[in-house]
């Protein structure tokens, strides 16, 4: 069974430039569990976005196929996160398996008919298990993904974003929550001279994927507060908010929660480039093959991760798994993040690693699924408002 640590209390003060081993919500509870706004406030998902019986079957339809795809890829698709742990494949009974990346979308009974990659080598370290793999780039983590897209349609948490993503933003009312944190967020300009700022192609990656933070964080609600304080949208703690100019009291405001966000994001950049030190960049570009691959296929996932657990945290599994791990068997694309996230996991020594938790494994896989949930969504409502034109 996986043992859980108490996780530690944060001590810093997270200014810009100072060393951050901790996110402004590592000590978070879910949106689920904070205060949300008031019945009263609250409207129902508006028409254009509703899903009937027959639509949602027909999107779960949909993502079964791209999961059996992503699953058939890299063999049954059997994924855990700890070593040791027992999983049953349906072909070949209970198989004792060391440690994986993630746990994966259920791939129908009947489909499965390769024998479990994890049987040929269940004595083998985590790279070894992925060597096999490495030439399916995204193969995993699009798995991953699309369990989370499944489970967040099933449990319907989209109609709840969806009744506040929509909502119009107090001072803006041409903009909807979701289309203002798309739309508005700004992050620190690239100067291609000095080597600082978020580069365009990073920024935009982040751009399109941030209401997938959102939605993750607070699901849209502007009165979310965890139990531990985190408030807003975006969910800061209020050192960090107040670090990075937000006004206390204002935490509601969502153009003052997207202002910050900017900040904090562009900073958590600018520390993982720091904290990750040369050497190890140089290798891991060389293994995706080109400066755009790395940031598009590792360096966002990283700072979505960084967001959740803190930049030093993650500078430290990184460091650690590229020490520590055979590079000719590291897997392509965003898999490699998940290979990263399960050694993380699994580690128990370090300043911060032993901290890092499935919860935090599983936080960017989630905002993506967040993100094309919300796609699916808007492409929906598009087609539904195009058919009454």
């Amino acid at each position: 069974m996986e043992q859980f640590k108490p996780e530690k209390k944060s001590s810093f003060t997270p200014v810009p430039g100072t060393d951050i081993g901790y996110g402004p919500r590592l000590e978070r509870v879910s949106a689920r569990e904070s205060a949300t706004e008031t019945e009263s406030e609250v409207e129902s998902m508006p028409e254009e976005w509703s899903l009937n019986e027959s639509e949602r079957y027909d999107l779960g339809k949909t993502l079964r196929r791209i999961a059996l795809s992503a699953s058939v890829a890299v063999g049954s698709g059997l994924y855990v996160y700890k070593s040791e742990q027992t999983v049953i494949d349906e072909t070949q009974g209970p198989v004792t398996v060391a440690a994986a990346a993630a746990p994966t979308a259920a791939v129908p009974t009947d489909i499965i008919e390769s024998k479990s990659i994890y049987q040929e080598t269940q004595n083998e370290s985590v790279p070894a298990t992925l060597e096999a793999h490495e030439q399916v780039a995204n193969a995993r983590f699009d798995a991953v993904v699309t369990d989370f897209v499944q489970e967040a349609l099933e449990q319907r948490d989209y109609e709840k974003i969806i009744a506040f993503g929509s909502k119009p933003v107090v001072g803006a009312p041409d903009f909807s929550r979701l289309e203002y944190v798309k739309e508005q967020i700004q992050f620190t300009p690239y100067d291609e001279e000095l080597g600082t700022g978020v580069p365009v192609v990073v920024a935009e990656e982040l751009r399109r994927l941030i209401a997938g933070l959102c939605a993750q964080e607070s699901k849209f609600d502007a009165s979310s507060i965890s139990k531990v304080g985190a408030k807003g949208i975006f969910q800061f703690m209020p050192v960090t908010w107040e670090s990075y100019g937000g006004k206390a009291g204002e935490e509601r405001s969502l153009r003052q929660q997207v202002e910050v966000a900017g900040k904090f994001i562009s900073d958590l950049h600018r520390q993982l480039l720091v904290k990750i030190s040369q050497p190890t960049r140089k290798k891991l570009q060389a293994h995706f093959g080109s400066e755009t691959n790395f940031q598009l296929e590792l360096l966002v996932p990283l700072i979505f991760n960084a967001y959740h657990a803190g930049a030093g945290r993650v500078a430290e599994a990184v460091e650690q798994f590229v020490l520590e791990t055979d590079r000719t068997k590291w897997p392509a694309g965003k898999d490699l993040f998940l290979a990263v996230a399960a050694f993380a996991e699994a580690a128990d020594t370090g300043k911060y690693l032993d901290a890092y938790r499935q919860d935090t494994a599983e936080y960017v896989p989630r905002v993506y699924a967040q993100h094309e949930v919300l796609s699916m969504l808007t492409d929906h409502k598009n087609t539904q408002l195009a058919s009454t034109q």
